[in-house]
């Protein structure tokens, strides 16, 4: 390991991005509009230029001439992630039956004429092809896939060997110490850049290395990651795919995935709660709540309800996992994931606000089966008046056999009844029709 290790810096390999999305089309059209966003993001890249970047975020003139250089000289590959095909997931209006990811691939072009080399890549043009990126895909394609607006995708950056000239060096907790500030950079890559950082950001930044080996970093963040790794232990471990057939895929299957799709479960448990207090408002209203059957009450809590048990079933596998693996490592993502994602208090604050829902909801149920009884037990009066005035006319009618007093008797009678009968209906009802015609001049 060579000295002066403080001004070297990490060589760029690439860059995965994932964002968590519902989507509201079936699979040919899926798989149709992917790779329209494929292209869609190629060129987002190849049409950037300088004037695009806004030069309060990159006030150098060359940084922003570099940004572009680079975005131009990348390879994006998208790719659509299935995770739940049947999620029944419906908000204003919009129906969305898939649950899943969208991943990207970014790589600098094998093209032997590209002018940038790998070293040359920095976080802070990363993080500006990005923004670019997502914020035209928001704009794009928001109407067809629901996405977490309120997020950025999130990016793993892969290092691959320090500097051509020292391609291997031993990660040990002092090592890292003294490279904070190079790979903060790389593990926040959502962050300002300023130079005059304080060492305890930078340290924040590199607590909790997940890696066991001295060749390898793991950092995993909220909102981004840095995966170090030489170049061997690169090509046996981290992705099985064409390019790599003899890879064990590890950290792909067992890094990546596991935290996007963690951050996937986030993302969706916040979307349900949205629609869970939507749920307690309308069961807050009074207007609501007399206005609508409760049947179609209890069927909006149902709804939330069945997506509730959907995550479950997504979360059970990985609580399985923490529980009974073996590995270390892969344990230690899962256990890191759950945390930052803050899954547990999350989770709990879901089936806290179901609970809570429901309990009113029987609430409801109770007062309105009350109501109902009332109303019953008062035209069962009614009906037994009724009953009670055809004996009385009965009795009329054969006690007085002279037509003319029959007739007086009966007209009487039937006047009084009539009375009677409106002064019941109004006792009935009355109070509901004053009390709604109150609420719609209100």
């Amino acid at each position: 390991m060579s000295e002066n290790l403080p001004n070297k810096k990490l060589i760029f390999k690439e860059q995965w991005w994932f964002i968590s999305a519902f989507s509201a089309i079936t699979d040919q059209e899926l798989k149709n509009k992917i790779a329209e966003m494929s292209n869609f993001t190629k060129e987002q890249l190849t049409s950037y230029t300088d004037d695009d970047i806004n030069p309060k975020f990159v006030p150098n003139v060359e940084d922003r001439k570099q940004i572009v250089k680079i975005a131009q000289h990348l390879d994006i590959q998208c790719l659509w992630l299935d995770y739940v095909n049947d999620f029944d997931f419906e908000i204003k209006e919009k129906h969305y039956s898939k649950l899943g990811l969208i991943r990207f691939r970014v790589r600098l072009n094998e093209s032997p004429t590209n002018p940038i080399a790998p070293e040359q890549i920095r976080s802070h043009h990363m993080q500006q092809i990005i923004f670019r990126v997502w914020f035209a895909l928001l704009k794009q394609y928001g109407t067809i896939f629901k996405f977490e607006e309120d997020s950025r995708p999130y990016v793993f950056t892969v290092c691959s060997s320090y500097t051509p000239q020292n391609p291997y060096i031993e990660w040990t907790p002092e090592t890292i110490n003294q490279h904070k500030k190079e790979l903060g950079l790389w593990i926040e890559v959502y962050s300002g850049q300023f130079e005059d950082y304080r060492n305890d950001l930078y340290e924040r930044r590199i607590d909790n290395d997940l890696s066991n080996r001295k060749s390898e970093m793991h950092f995993v963040r909220r909102n981004s990651a840095l995966i170090f790794m030489d170049s061997e232990n690169y090509e046996l471990y981290f992705v099985k795919d064409e390019e790599h057939p003899n890879s064990t895929g590890y950290m792909m299957n067992f890094v990546l995935m596991p935290t996007a799709e963690i951050r996937t479960i986030l993302f969706a448990i916040l979307e349900l709660s949205k629609l869970i207090d939507e749920d307690t408002q309308n069961l807050a209203s009074k207007d609501y709540i007399q206005k609508t059957d409760i049947s179609l009450i209890k069927a909006d809590l149902d709804k939330t309800f069945l997506l509730k048990n959907r995550l479950q079933g997504m979360l059970a596998p990985f609580y399985t996992s923490i529980s009974k693996s073996h590995r270390q490592h892969y344990k230690a993502v899962l256990d890191r994931a759950m945390e930052l994602f803050n899954i547990d208090n999350n989770w709990r604050s879901i089936l806290e606000k179901i609970d809570s829902n429901t309990g009113v909801l029987e609430t409801i149920f109770l007062e309105k089966q009350e109501q109902a009884q009332e109303r019953q037990e008062r035209i069962l009066t009614i009906v037994n008046i009724l009953l009670g005035a055809g004996i009385v006319f009965d009795l009329i009618g054969f006690i007085i056999l002279e037509e003319s007093l029959l007739n007086l008797a009966l007209s009487i009678v039937s006047t009084s009844f009539l009375v009677i009968l409106a002064i019941l209906l109004a006792r009935l009802y009355l109070p509901q029709l004053l009390q709604r015609g109150k609420e719609e001049e209100d």
